[in-house]
């Protein structure tokens, strides 16, 4: 049995309506949350004396916080049924529309996190609100201005010291730098042909089937020269006669050298079908009416080589190993320094060479085409750190302050050391060098008062010509312009409610 009781009737029909029911009775009732019942517990234990007394089976049905701790405390059976989340928002909504003094009499009674919520809401509305009205009186111009990089090349004679002197550093007035030191052992191979080689070729030879479409004989001489598109040279190792309207296999070797002086070699193992025409044939070498075509795969190609090493071959290999390290030491520390960060000086005057061994595989009177050999030998070489470098840069600039131009960074990769190097009085080494600058118009000291012409040169103009306007001047690389409220096409009239911002990245 379902008992329910709504906030207008009376504890009177609450109590006759309990009593009336039979002993030993089971039954759900609800009340009403609103309900005056809830003001005072002692109603409570009168209902609960009550159902004793009768031995009533109830179970009170809860839908909210306060009911459901009012029949805890007394020791009433209870079975809580919460209001769904989404009932409870939409519930809310609808009091906020339709019934705002009932909303704010309920969020204040409950003073929970949803009545500060809501309060919160509503000045933060309201301030929208006001916002919204505020820019509708009085338009706004926000202007995002990007900085134009300007590229400068600096050149200087800094001074290069050794970094383990520490006094060099107090004395002298210029700008200089620590280089340190190091070394690196590197090992060259090298072969080179003995004076006195002899290369013995093998040409390449086979087949070719001549073809004669002709009315004419052709009775040809050993040796009749062949030659393929590519101007490579054969030539027949037998005399040959050519029937009309017949074909003939005859045995062709290569030529030391084509058409144009160059060595044939392995060029001459032409593949199957290769054409060649008869060279001092006018029907075949001009016309193409007779022809040959290779019958098979060219082979046989080979070169030998032989020598004898003398004295003067291991001498000029030793001379040619010392000097290649000699002349390509810049080249070999360029390819072998690795440490990051580091900058090499590459020049002569710092580079040290000390040989470690020499190594000539071969010795006289062996008979080989070719000389074998090695070398060791130790490279030392300055370096500088690159963070040393552009200290000193941006002191160098400190030093020549500008009002107009702000720095931005340094160029890493723009470092050119130039060939000319001479030592100064304290025995450091004067390098003229150059590096370049990336740096902007300093809009924070704005010397040119750009911003304040620009503020004056747009005010009430079309965005898109403000925009032009802005992109004229050559310390600006680029700009957007925005005008609140967003439907405005044109900049405030007031220079006032202009702001510029000046994006640097």
């Amino acid at each position: 049995m379902k008992l329910f009781f709504l906030k207008d009737h009376s504890l009177y029909k609450i109590f006759k309506t309990l009593e009336k029911l039979p002993n030993g009775k089971t039954v759900h009732i609800s009340i009403d949350p609103e309900h005056a019942f809830f003001d005072n517990e002692w109603w409570g234990k009168q209902i609960q004396e009550l159902l004793q007394q009768r031995n009533i089976h109830a179970f009170f049905i809860t839908k909210t916080e306060n009911s459901k701790r009012f029949f805890e405390k007394i020791g009433l059976p209870i079975i809580h049924q919460e209001k769904h989340k989404l009932l409870k928002i939409l519930h809310l909504v609808y009091l906020f529309f339709f019934n705002i003094k009932q909303f704010h009499l309920q969020a204040y009674t409950k003073k929970n996190y949803m009545f500060y919520m809501i309060f919160g809401f509503e000045v933060a509305f309201a301030l929208i609100i006001l916002y919204f009205l505020y820019s509708l009186i009085l338009p706004r111009t926000i202007i995002d201005i990007y900085p134009a990089n300007q590229s400068e090349n600096i050149i200087y004679n800094f001074r290069y010291y050794p970094a383990n002197d520490k006094e060099f550093a107090l004395q002298t007035k210029n700008l200089a730098i620590p280089y340190q030191t190091w070394f690196i052992d590197y090992k060259y191979t090298l072969s080179i042909s003995v004076k006195n080689i002899k290369h013995i070729q093998s040409p390449s030879q086979w087949t070719i089937r001549v073809l004669n479409p002709t009315e004419k004989e052709y009775n040809l001489l050993k040796w009749t020269r062949f030659v393929t598109d590519d101007w490579l040279v054969f030539k027949s190792k037998d005399w040959f006669k050519l029937d009309p309207h017949s074909d003939k296999i005859v045995e062709i070797v290569a030529s030391d050298q084509d058409e144009e002086g160059n060595v044939i070699g392995a060029r001459g193992n032409i593949t199957k079908d290769t054409t060649l025409y008869i060279k001092n044939l006018k029907e075949s070498f001009f016309l193409k009416n007779i022809y040959a075509v290779a019958t098979a795969q060219f082979s046989g190609w080979s070169m030998t080589s032989e020598g004898i090493v003398t004295q003067k071959d291991i001498e000029a290999l030793s001379w040619k190993l010392i000097s290649t390290i000699k002349q390509q030491k810049q080249n070999i520390i360029n390819q072998n320094f690795t440490l990051p960060g580091q900058i090499f000086l590459h020049f002569d005057d710092l580079i040290g060479i000390e040989i470690l061994s020499t190594s000539i595989e071969n010795k006289a009177q062996e008979k080989v085409p070719y000389l074998k050999g090695s070398i060791v030998a130790r490279l030392s070489f300055a370096y500088i750190q690159q963070s040393d470098l552009f200290t000193q840069t941006e002191l160098y600039l400190k030093q020549r302050p500008s009002d107009k131009v702000k720095l931005i960074t340094i160029d890493r990769s723009s470092v050119v050391f130039f060939s000319t190097i001479k030592k100064d009085a304290l025995w450091a080494y004067i390098i003229p060098t150059k590096l370049t600058i990336i740096q902007w118009y300093d809009f924070q000291k704005d010397i040119n008062n750009i911003l304040d012409t620009i503020k004056t040169s747009i005010v009430g103009i079309n965005k898109e010509k403000a925009k032009l306007l802005l992109l004229g001047y050559p310390e600006i690389s680029s700009a957007t312009i925005s005008v609140r409220p967003p439907w405005y096409t044109s900049v405030t009239k007031l220079k006032s409610r202009i702001k510029i911002n000046i994006i640097q990245k």
